[in-house]
C-alpha cells in the first residue's frame, strides 16, 4: 500500500510538471493559486485594454495630423488673400483692378467654406463646427479620455473678433468757465479673454490713447490687444464758400475757404499743421474733411470766425466710415454762466416758439389747448408764458420763473392739486411706447410717481456725488407721427455745484416738443431743435449726437469748440467680452424697474465682442482692403491657435502611446512573475516524477511478488 501510494503521488508530480511544462504557465486552474489567478487575470485585463488604448491613441494621431493637413490649406488660402488685400490697398489700382481681384477673392472664400464643409475623417466632417468635445479612449477605465474640439474654419466663423467704443463731448463757448464736465475719477472695466478675467483701471483723464495703452499691457494675458484711432468729420453748410479760421488741438490754421462742394484748402491748412497737432485731414467722396489722430488723442476744433457759423463737426465710427446713426441721450452738464444772447442748457429752460400747445394734466387725462404768442424775437418770455398757461379756463397756480436771467430760459412749477401734467407742441398727443435703459446712474434712480412720453412714468435722477456724471438714455420703440422722443427731458438734481438734464439730438426736422412734470418736482425742460429754437450742446456718447454747429456764440465774445474723443477697438481671434459696473459709468437695462424702486450697484453691463468675417471682405476700396487686413490677421491667427491645439494634442497623443507601452510591459512582467512557470524548476521536477514513477512501479511490483513468495511457502 505504501508503494501505492508514493506511486500516485509521483504520477500526479508527473502531470503537473508535465502540465505546466506544456503550457509555460504555473497557475492553469484555481487549485494551482486561487489568488494568483485572480491577480493574473486582472493584469490580463489591463495588458490587453493598454494594447487597444495604445491603438485608439495613434488612430488619434493620424486623425490630428489630417486635419492639421486641411487646416494647412485653409491658412494658405488666407495668406493669398491677405497678400491681395495689400495689393488692392495700392493706390495704382484702379477700380477695374479692384474688381478682378475681388473675383479671385470671392474663389478663394468659397473654397475655402467648401473644405470647412467636405474635410471628413472616417466620414465624420471635421471642420465644419460639428466636430466638438469629442473624446479618445487613451486609457483602459472609464473617464480616461483626451477631449479635443474643432471650431468651424468656414468663411463666415473666420475674422477678427472686436469692441469698439467712442464719445463725443459738446462744448458751449459761453466765455470762460462756461462748461464743467462732471466726470468719474476712476472707471474699472473687465476684460474676459482666453479664460483670464481682467481688471483695467481707467480713469476719468484717459483718453483713448491712454486706455488702448493699458489694454495692451495686459494682452499677454488676455489675448486681447486694443487700437485707438480718433476720427472727426469737418464740413461746412454752405453752397458757397466760405472763410474761416479755425483752432486744431490750439494751434490755429490760418484762413482757409470750404464750402459744400469745396474742402481742398482746408484740408491743405490742416495737413500744414499736422506736425504740431498730431491730426492729419483727408477729403471724402462727399466733400467733407476727415479728421484722424492716428493715436487716439483727442481733437479739439475751435471756431475763430466770429462772422461765420454753419461749420460741423461729426463724430465717426471707428473704421472712419461712416456717421453713426441718431440716438438721443440725456447727460449731466454742469453749471454755466450764459453770455449775451446765449441760451445755456440749465435747469427748467424753455425756449417756447410760437405757436399752439396742449397741457394734459395726467391724472385725469384733461386736455387744455392754449396759444404762445411771443414776442418779436420769436421766444416767448417768462412772464409771457406764465400768463398763457394761467390764462386757460380751469387752470391756475401755474409758475414760469426766469432762470438765466435772459427771459427766455424758464422753469415751469405746476401746483401739488393740480399734479404731473405734460406739455405737447401742437395739438397730437399721441404718446409713444417706450422702453429705458440707465447708462451710469450709480445708486439714485428713483421712479416718481408722474408721466413721460407714454404717460406712465416720470423719471426723477438725484446725483449725490459731487463730480461725478449719470447719465440715462431714452429709447423709443417706435415712431409716432408728430411726436418725437428727440425731445423728452428730465431733471436732475445736486447736492453741490448742481448738475443740468438736457436731451439733445441732431435732427432738426421735428416740430414735436414734450415737457414733463410732477407734483414732487416740478422744473421742466422744454427744447425745440427745430432753427428756430434754441440750440443745447452738451456731452454725448459718439454714435448718438452726431452733428454739432461749431459756430460764433454771441457777439464775438466766445467760440464754441468741439472735442472729438477718440475710439478704442479692442481685437481677438477669440471671443471675449468686456464688463463694465455701473457703479461707476456702466449701463443698467431694466424697463421693469417699478416705481419708487431703487437701482443699485449690482447693476453691471457686458458687451460681447462680435465677428467681422472674412466672407464679408470687400477689396473694391481702398478703405474695404485695408479692414480687410485686420479680419485676416484675425483669421490667420485663429487658424494658428487651431494648429497649434491640434499639434499639442498630436503632442499629447504620442506621449500617451509611450506611456502606455510602458505600463503594458511592467504589468506584462508583473503577471510573467506570477503566472509563467519556471522551465528549470519544472523540468528537474518532471525528471524527478519520471525516476519516482518508474521506482515506484518496480517497487510495487517487488511488492506484489512478495505476496506470492509467502503463498509458495505455505504450499
Amino acid at each position: 500500500m505504501t508503494a501505492q501510494r508514493s506511486l500516485a503521488e509521483s504520477s500526479r508530480m508527473l502531470d503537473s510538471a508535465m502540465e505546466r511544462l506544456a503550457t509555460g504557465s504555473k497557475i492553469n486552474s484555481a487549485s494551482d493559486d486561487a489568488a494568483g489567478l485572480a491577480i493574473v487575470q486582472r493584469m490580463t485585463s489591463q495588458i490587453q485594454g493598454l494594447a487597444m488604448a495604445v491603438k485608439n491613441a495613434n488612430d488619434g494621431i493620424a486623425m490630428t495630423q489630417s486635419i492639421e493637413g486641411a487646416l494647412v490649406e485653409v491658412s494658405d488660402m488666407l495668406q493669398r488673400l491677405r497678400e491681395l488685400s495689400i495689393q488692392a490697398a495700392n493706390a495704382t489700382n484702379t477700380d477695374i483692378d479692384r474688381t478682378f481681384v475681388q473675383e479671385e477673392v470671392n474663389l478663394l472664400l468659397a473654397e475655402i467654406s467648401r473644405v470647412a464643409a467636405n474635410t471628413r475623417y472616417n466620414g465624420q466632417t471635421v471642420l465644419d463646427g460639428t466636430f466638438v468635445n469629442k473624446q479618445l479612449q487613451v486609457g483602459t477605465e472609464g473617464g480616461e479620455v483626451i477631449t479635443m474640439s474643432v471650431a468651424s474654419t468656414a468663411a463666415n466663423q473666420l475674422g477678427s473678433y472686436t469692441v469698439a467704443g467712442d464719445r463725443i463731448e459738446a462744448q458751449l463757448g459761453n466765455g470762460a468757465g462756461a462748461y464743467a464736465n462732471i466726470t468719474d475719477s476712476t472707471d474699472d472695466i473687465i476684460i474676459n479673454g482666453n479664460s483670464v478675467s481682467k481688471t483695467i483701471d481707467i480713469s476719468a483723464a484717459d483718453n483713448a490713447k491712454n486706455v488702448a495703452a493699458k489694454i495692451n499691457a495686459v494682452s499677454g494675458e488676455t489675448g486681447v490687444t486694443a487700437e485707438a484711432k480718433n476720427y472727426a468729420l469737418l464740413s461746412s453748410e454752405y453752397a458757397t464758400d466760405q472763410t474761416y479760421s479755425i483752432l486744431v488741438n490750439n494751434v490755429t490754421t490760418g484762413s482757409f475757404v470750404i464750402s459744400n462742394s469745396n474742402v481742398t484748402d482746408a484740408v491743405d491748412k490742416i495737413n500744414a499743421i499736422s506736425g504740431s497737432t498730431g491730426v492729419s485731414a483727408q477729403a471724402t467722396t462727399d466733400n467733407k474733411v476727415r479728421l484722424l489722430s492716428a493715436d487716439g488723442s483727442d481733437i479739439l476744433v475751435e471756431n475763430q470766425t466770429a462772422s461765420q457759423t454753419a461749420l460741423r463737426v461729426q463724430s465717426v465710427s471707428h473704421d472712419g466710415e461712416s456717421v453713426q446713426p441718431s440716438q438721443v441721450w440725456h447727460r449731466a452738464k454742469a453749471d454755466t454762466n450764459g453770455g449775451a444772447g446765449v441760451s445755456t442748457a440749465a435747469r427748467g429752460e424753455l425756449g417756447a416758439a410760437n405757436g399752439t400747445y396742449t397741457l394734459v394734466q395726467s391724472s385725469t387725462g384733461q386736455k387744455y389747448t392754449f396759444t404762445v404768442a411771443a414776442s418779436t424775437s420769436g421766444q416767448s418770455t417768462a412772464a409771457e408764458l406764465e400768463a398763457d398757461l394761467n390764462g386757460i379756463t380751469g387752470v391756475s397756480g401755474f409758475k414760469v420763473s426766469d432762470i438765466a436771467g435772459n427771459s427766455t430760459d424758464v422753469a415751469v412749477t405746476a401746483t401739488e392739486a393740480f399734479g404731473a401734467f405734460e406739455i405737447y407742441s401742437g395739438t397730437d398727443t399721441t404718446a409713444i411706447t417706450a422702453k429705458q435703459t440707465f447708462s451710469g446712474v450709480g445708486k439714485h434712480v428713483e421712479v416718481a410717481t408722474g408721466a413721460l412720453t407714454d404717460g406712465s412714468k416720470t423719471w426723477v435722477i438725484r446725483n449725490d456725488d459731487t463730480g461725478k456724471t449719470y447719465q440715462f438714455t431714452f429709447t423709443a420703440d417706435q415712431d409716432v407721427a408728430n411726436t418725437n422722443v428727440d425731445n423728452a427731458e428730465a431733471a436732475i438734481q445736486a447736492h453741490a455745484d448742481l448738475a443740468r438734464f438736457s436731451v439733445y439730438s441732431d435732427e432738426t426736422t421735428t416740430t414735436t416738443m414734450h415737457i414733463h412734470g410732477s407734483a414732487d418736482f416740478g422744473n421742466f425742460t422744454i427744447v425745440d431743435t427745430s432753427d428756430s429754437a434754441i440750440a443745447n450742446i452738451s456731452e454725448v456718447n459718439a454714435g448718438t449726437l452726431n452733428n454739432y454747429d461749431v459756430s460764433l456764440a454771441a457777439g464775438g465774445s466766445a467760440n464754441d469748440a468741439a472735442t472729438i474723443q477718440g475710439t478704442v477697438e479692442l481685437s481677438s481671434s477669440r471671443a471675449f467680452s468686456v464688463t463694465q459696473s455701473a457703479e461707476e459709468s456702466g449701463v443698467v437695462t431694466d424697463p421693469d424697474i417699478a416705481t419708487g424702486s431703487v437701482a443699485n450697484d449690482n447693476y453691471f453691463v457686458t458687451q460681447a465682442a462680435s465677428l467681422a468675417t472674412v466672407s464679408n471682405i470687400d477689396l473694391r476700396t481702398t478703405g474695404g482692403a485695408g479692414a480687410a487686413l485686420k479680419v485676416l490677421d484675425g483669421a490667420i491667427e485663429k487658424i494658428s491657435s487651431m494648429r497649434s491645439d491640434l499639434g499639442a494634442i498630436e503632442n499629447r497623443l504620442e506621449h500617451t502611446v509611450s506611456n502606455l507601452m510602458n505600463v503594458a510591459e511592467n504589468t506584462a512582467a508583473a503577471r510573467s512573475r506570477i503566472d509563467d512557470a519556471d522551465f528549470s524548476v519544472e523540468s528537474a521536477n518532471l525528471a524527478k516524477s519520471q525516476v519516482l514513477q518508474q521506482a515506484g512501479t518496480a517497487m510495487l511490483a517487488q511488492a506484489n511478488a512478495r505476496s506470492q513468495l509467502v503463498l509458495q511457502l505455505l504450499q
